[in-house]
């Protein structure tokens, strides 16, 4: 799926690049951790992502005045622990988070070189651990693997436009993977409520670059 939008984006650009505004933003901000029940044989609780630094950015490209089809990508590298009552926390190792969505951003000019704006988009969020087994109680070991999920996310922001070419992002947004079928962390292993959703967001900025008209 990853391989698929990455694919998908670069056609875009590259057959709107020569004709239409383009925005490409450097981001960094703090993603709030996210966490949902989850239920196995003999074994339930909660499942927990800390919340820590992200990275990425956006390629915005205007399709109207005040309307910009986006692609963005963010990465949090974090860790993960699973919660049972009565018993201490397990923690699963470290985790890196990635989301990779497309959607629309539409703009409205406020003040002078001042926009507000507001997004959705639609893509995937993978949680991939780096260890690829945790050892639970009594010594146990459960199989961990990465997964892929559809993701929603919904934000919204200001852009401060310093000159004609350099502006400044700051936006809050809510983004939420959506694990139909159950969420698991491992083969085999446990999984959440069906069609569930584990509600997460960011806060930060980026410096914009703009090309073009």
């Amino acid at each position: 799926m990853k391989k698929l939008l990455l694919s998908t984006i670069v056609l875009f650009a590259a057959a709107t690049f020569s004709k239409a505004q383009v925005q490409l933003t450097a981001y960094t901000g703090y993603q709030f951790g996210s966490s949902t029940n989850f239920y196995g044989y003999q074994n339930q609780g909660r499942f927990k992502i800390k919340g820590s630094q992200g990275f990425g950015g956006m390629l915005s490209v205007e399709v109207r005045p005040g309307t910009h089809a986006e692609f963005s990508y963010t990465f949090m590298g974090t860790y993960a622990t699973i919660e049972r009552g009565g018993f201490a926390a397990n923690n699963l190792g470290d985790v890196d988070v990635h989301y990779y969505q497309i959607g629309g951003v539409q703009e409205s000019e406020v003040g002078e070189n001042v926009d507000l704006f507001g997004t959705l988009s639609f893509g995937g969020t993978t949680f991939s651990p780096k260890s690829n087994y945790y050892e639970g109680d009594g010594g146990m070991r459960y199989a961990l693997d990465s997964k892929t999920y559809f993701s929603v996310g919904v934000g919204g922001g200001v852009k401060l436009w310093l000159s004609d070419v350099i502006g400044v992002r700051l936006q809050a947004r809510m983004l939420m993977p959506v694990t139909w079928g159950g969420f698991y962390f491992g083969t085999g292993g446990s999984g959440a409520t069906v069609g569930s959703a584990m509600i997460s967001g960011d806060v930060g900025g980026g410096l914009i670059l703009k090309i073009g008209e």
